[in-house]
């Protein structure tokens, strides 16, 4: 009875931490959707390029930010991605703990 309450235990955590990892994931690639949503609608209302933008946040917001596209396709269609580099809060060997992560939005100004 003990081994199979011992391999339960050893199941029951590694899921927990897995739950964990994808949860942090998650909640890091919606942040960074919301940055690009903000940086889009700003520089569709402002006319000035997104980077501006993230000029604006503080220097310690530990985000590690590569803004790697804005495209403007229609001169009013302002495209922007986010990318950020993602550190798992718990390591394990069966996730991935350090991520490139991107989060992209587009705004129309009018």
């Amino acid at each position: 009875m003990a081994p199979m309450f011992i391999g339960l235990l050893m199941f029951s955590t590694a899921t927990l931490l897995v739950i964990v990892t994808a949860t942090s994931l998650i909640i890091f690639q919606k942040r960074l959707t919301g940055l690009a949503e903000g940086a889009a609608l700003w520089s569709a209302q402002q006319g000035f390029p997104a980077d501006k933008y993230f000029g604006q946040l503080p220097e310690d917001s530990g985000l590690d930010l590569v803004l790697r596209d804005i495209e403007v396709s229609d001169g009013k269609t302002v495209t922007v991605q986010v990318c950020g580099r993602w550190q798992a809060p718990i390591s394990i060997s069966i996730t991935p703990s350090n991520l490139m992560v991107c989060g992209q939005a587009s705004a129309r100004a009018g």
